[in-house]
């Protein structure tokens, strides 16, 4: 588990520099920024959560594996582009059933 969560450190600090870049493009108020902060906690908390129960690197709604390029860009990530694609009216509904790969 150790591995885990140094290869996850290490992917946070790669991601570090583009979600710069990223909230540096956006307008920011001054009470976004700890609600952010927050959030980021959350998501880290979450993953790994995730790590610990071996669900890691599956989608949380249909339990198919995270492509790698994905979680190496955000590895707190919790969803497949498939889920994560809002509206998308051939997808909706599919992952309901979804099953937790760690049980």
């Amino acid at each position: 588990m150790n591995t885990d969560l140094e290869q996850l450190d290490a992917l946070i600090a790669d991601l570090e520099p583009a979600s710069e870049a990223v909230e540096l493009a956006r307008p920011q108020s001054a009470e976004s920024e700890p609600e952010r902060k927050l959030q980021m906690l959350a998501s880290i908390e979450a993953a790994l959560g995730r790590m610990d129960r071996g669900s890691f690197g599956y989608c949380v709604e249909c339990g198919t594996q995270i492509d790698i390029e994905r979680l190496k860009a955000n590895p707190v990530v919790s969803h497949c582009l498939d889920c994560e694609e809002v509206g998308d009216p051939v997808h909706q509904g599919c992952c309901s059933k979804a099953s937790d790969p760690s049980d």
